[in-house]
Order: C-alpha cells, then sequence, then structure tokens
C-alpha cells in the first residue's frame, strides 16, 4: 500500500505546484461487479452495482498519457448450492466412535464486499472530427478490499450419528451435535488481502468547451490474484456441525468487473502551459 501512495503522491504534488498538461477524470459506473469462485458444484451468480472515482492523467503529447487513480467498488455474489451428503468417522463426548453423517439442503448464500481500487494506467486517444475523441487506456489495478461478508438466505444443516457397536444410528441429541438447524443470519467475516486486476477501457470524448469534455467509457476488469489465502482443501469440513459458508472452503476468490460508466475530462493546464489540442 505504501509503494502505491508514494507513485500517486507525486502525481497529485506536480499537478498542484505546476498544473502543466494534466487532465482529471471523475466518472460514475454502472455494471456487473461480481464475485468468483470455485466450491464443489455449487452455482455462482454475480450481481451489478454501482463503483465511482477519479483518475489523474499526464498528457506526454496530443495522444498518449499516463494516470493513476482512487476508485471504489462494490461486490456481490450469490451461492446456491446442490444439496449435498458428507461423512467422516468421529468420536463424541463420551469417547465412543462413530460415523458422522452431515446432509446440507437448499442452501443459498449472499457473499458482499467493498473495495478501494487504485489503477495505474496508460492512455492513447485520436481526435475523429472536431467534436470527437476515441480513447482506449489499460493498466494494473491494485484491490485493497473489505472483509467479505456473507449472508445466509436459506437452508437447512442435518447431522446424525452411526454407532457400529450398537446398530444405532442417533438423529436427534443437541449434547451431541445431532439435529437439524435452518441456516439464517450472517455468518463469520472472511479476512481479505490486496489483490490485482487488470483494467481495459475503451470510449469516445465529447467536447464541451475548453475545459472539459463528456466521456462514455466501456470497460472490463478482470481479477488476476484471489482476494483470499489458497485453501488446503476445499472440501474439508472445518466445524463438523455446522456449516460455515462455502467462502471458508472456496479457491480462487476473485473479483471481476464489466460495464459502462460515464464522466467528464476537466483540464486543468494553464492555456500558457498548454499544447495538447483538446485545450484548443
Amino acid at each position: 500500500m505504501n509503494r502505491i501512495i508514494y507513485i500517486i503522491l507525486p502525481l497529485l504534488l506536480i499537478s498542484v505546484t505546476t498544473m502543466a498538461q494534466f487532465k482529471l477524470q471523475p466518472s460514475v459506473g454502472l455494471g456487473s461487479q461480481s464475485l468468483t469462485y470455485t466450491y464443489q458444484d455449487a452455482t455462482i451468480t454475480g450481481s451489478s452495482g454501482i463503483g465511482f472515482g477519479a483518475d489523474l492523467f499526464y498528457y506526454m503529447n496530443e495522444d498518449l498519457a499516463f494516470g493513476a487513480g482512487v476508485r471504489f467498488a462494490g461486490y456481490k455474489a450469490i451461492s446456491t448450492l446442490a444439496d449435498l451428503t458428507k461423512s467422516e468417522s468421529g468420536v463424541d463426548i463420551d469417547g465412543d466412535n462413530y460415523q458422522l453423517t452431515k446432509v446440507s439442503k437448499g442452501i443459498t448464500e449472499e457473499h458482499t464486499m467493498s473495495a478501494i481500487e487504485i489503477p495505474l494506467l496508460v492512455r492513447y486517444q485520436k481526435w475523429v472530427s472536431g467534436t470527437f475523441i476515441v480513447f482506449g487506456s489499460t493498466g494494473p489495478v491494485f484491490v485493497l478490499p473489505s472483509k467479505l461478508k456473507t449472508k445466509f438466505n436459506s437452508g437447512t444443516m442435518s447431522t446424525s450419528g452411526y454407532y457400529e457397536n450398537w446398530d444405532l444410528t442417533i438423529d436427534e441429541a443437541e449434547p451431541y451435535g445431532f439435529g437439524s438447524n435452518a441456516l439464517s443470519g450472517n455468518e463469520v467475516d472472511l479476512s481479505a488481502k490486496t489483490s490485482l486486476s487488470w483494467a481495459i477501457e475503451a470510449g469516445v470524448e465529447y467536447f464541451i468547451n475548453k475545459r472539459f469534455n463528456l466521456m462514455l467509457t466501456a470497460y472490463f476488469q478482470p481479477g488476476l490474484s484471489s482476494v483470499v489465502d489458497a485453501k488446503k482443501d476445499a472440501n474439508a469440513i472445518v466445524n463438523p456441525f455446522a456449516f460455515e459458508g462455502s467462502l471458508a472452503g472456496g479457491n480462487d476468490i476473485k473479483i471481476n468487473k464489466v460495464g459502462f460508466k460515464v464522466g467528464i475530462n476537466f483540464d486543468l493546464s494553464p492555456p500558457e502551459k498548454s499544447s495538447i489540442k483538446s485545450i484548443r
């Protein structure tokens, strides 16, 4: 994080002191902002969301610019799990051996995460008429996520124990952890880590006056690394008497963002220090 600050801070200081060839680009985006991951045979669906932020570009010449920014976005996923029966050997509180059977049915979960994103971009543009610019930009994005939150929307979890010595199955005994419970409410938050994604953007600008242009941008930002540490065993039962959420056993949890955004390209350069065409 400190390295990112060291990169952006000099750009901001230069813009304040010299105000030469700089443009500020605030924008608001709408599209799919999803968490993607794998967990057994679960069906993971994304969700739409709104993001916003601002980028600051330094223009090397009329066509080429380099920039950095700060953006904010919220990510979401809905998990629908297939009914699952799982067994493992155990020892109860009395020291007796038994076979634990764990049955989950109708489980749906909602996962959410917000993030601060720091893009480092290179931008290339061309005037196609007296009032229109087409442009493209790309570069790495450092993702600084909040904790991952999980909420159960539906589902039941049942546990029972088979004691071979007595040929006995017990499915209702709370002191031993056997019984059936409806899943609801929030689960324990899952810690996240800084990850990397890649921004690919293309769009068009419309000239308004000497100080700002309107922008329409299509963007695609796939995740390159997981926002949580990889699990050693995605199928492991962390707590034999509870379902702790698919994220607790999921692997390769990444963000994925695609959509459109609107904004302005506001020129900060004094006329006497400017040479790029868009200032006129």
